[in-house]
């Protein structure tokens, strides 16, 4: 994913490739099996206590498996949109239950009318969006959302729970938002936050799990030269003892309502 809400040209003088160029972060991982999808749809759904009638935004829906999947499993009055700077959103799951737009968030959402959504949704890419560009954005959000509307923050704990290298664990630290960082923020919009947190046990084959890392399906991956992704997938390899890499996949998941 890349563009104004979905990338940010890092801060670290080592690389001025946008944070997130992932093109295989949700393809080849278990973030694309069905199982996932199906679960992690139905999570937000009762979460959010969506309905039918629900008017909903998914902010960087990617390939929109998840997205296509809300607006089916609630069987949507509305269709629900889903937007994305990146081309990917071409590949899109097409139904005529979902509109999808190629285009970033601040964009959109500033002529977007005021009170439009029920849910506003960032399925792991807040952490995307450039530390200048967040409080515009959070405003825009405040004003989109109905006076009883919701928006989710979906993002990775500051603690990895998959197997990782060293030198990935560390610039993963450097990069990711802690969530007190979010709620601080989402608090200046005039935001009142609750934390939740998904979980799902993922077991996959250490080849495949190599094979993803080696893709760098993982934004902070994209900040790694290729020597230090190639010692670290040495690292990792005598690491991991079994053939079956096996972990749970944790998401914390920042609930933001319009404060009273």
């Amino acid at each position: 994913m890349e563009g104004g809400i979905l990338s940010r040209e890092t801060e670290r003088s080592r690389s001025a490739q946008p944070l997130m160029l992932c093109p295989n972060w949700d393809r080849d991982s278990w973030i694309s099996w069905p199982e996932y999808v199906e679960k992690v749809a139905s999570y937000i759904c009762s979460l959010l206590e969506l309905t039918s009638d629900s008017r909903i935004l998914d902010l960087g829906c990617g390939r929109g498996r998840i997205t296509s999947t809300i607006a089916r499993q609630l069987n949507v009055a509305t269709p629900v949109e889903g937007i994305d700077p990146a081309s990917i959103i071409a590949h899109a799951v097409d139904s005529a239950q979902v509109s999808f737009k190629q285009i970033d968030a601040l964009t959109y959402l500033s002529v977007v009318d005021a009170s439009s959504y029920d849910a506003i949704i960032f399925k792991q890419t807040y952490h995307c969006i450039s530390s200048d560009e967040r409080p515009a954005l959070l405003e825009h959000v405040f004003r989109c959302l109905k006076p009883s509307g919701t928006c989710l923050i979906m993002i990775m704990p500051y603690e990895l729970t998959c197997p990782m290298f060293r030198r990935a664990e560390e610039v993963f630290f450097e990069e990711q938002l802690s969530i007190d960082s979010i709620i601080v923020e989402a608090s200046r919009a005039g935001l009142g936050t609750a934390v939740h947190q998904f979980s799902y046990p993922v077991s996959i084959s250490k080849r495949n799990y190599l094979s993803l890392i080696e893709s760098r399906f993982m934004s902070h991956l994209r900040l790694l030269s290729d020597r230090e992704l190639r010692e670290g997938l040495a690292e990792l390899d005598r690491f991991l003892k079994s053939d079956t890499v096996m972990f749970e996949d944790r998401l914390e998941c920042l609930i933001c309502r319009k404060l009273a």
